[in-house]
């Protein structure tokens, strides 16, 4: 008995194992998540992105873009339960 190559078959099977490896299963979690709750507090006290940026690095000692602040505040504040 002779194996034929299959092409649509083997090329579904690569397609499969690239899709599972592209999925991550988790993500971590991000260093600001410990800092969320003072993060929120200043923020809704009217602290800029840049202010928030200043205090993480000098009272937590944690080195973090602006932007990196402004996602994860944007993301905590869509979640249920979060940023309120």
């Amino acid at each position: 008995m002779e194996n034929q190559f299959n092409a649509i078959e083997e090329l579904s099977k690569v397609r499969e194992e690239r899709a599972a490896r592209r999925r991550r299963s988790t993500w971590g979690k991000s260093k600001l998540s410990k800092y969320q709750a003072e993060l929120i507090k200043l923020r809704q006290a009217g602290a800029k992105y840049s202010d928030l940026q200043f205090w993480l690095r000098k009272e937590k000692r944690v080195k973090v873009a602006c932007s990196s602040i402004m996602r994860f505040l944007k993301k905590a504040s869509t979640e249920p339960g979060m940023g309120d």
